[in-house]
């Protein structure tokens, strides 16, 4: 099985049934919503591991200030 990125994983589960059942085994998957809340939950979570924040704070110092 090849690597998917997580937006390909969700199209290739929204073109799926969501319930399939076989010999009396029913499987369904989570809805897609659901899929997409945990893909931004993901992606925030990275971000927040990396210690950066957007917003930088710099002192601004114009030249030939004494």
């Amino acid at each position: 099985m090849a690597d998917l990125t997580p937006e390909e994983q969700i199209a290739e589960n929204a073109a799926a049934p969501k319930t399939v059942t076989v010999d009396g085994f029913t499987a369904e998957q989570h809805p897609i919503p659901d899929q997409i809340a945990a893909v931004k939950f993901a992606a925030t979570a990275a971000n927040a591991r990396r210690g950066r924040s957007g917003i930088r704070f710099i002192k601004f110092i114009p030249p030939g200030a004494v």
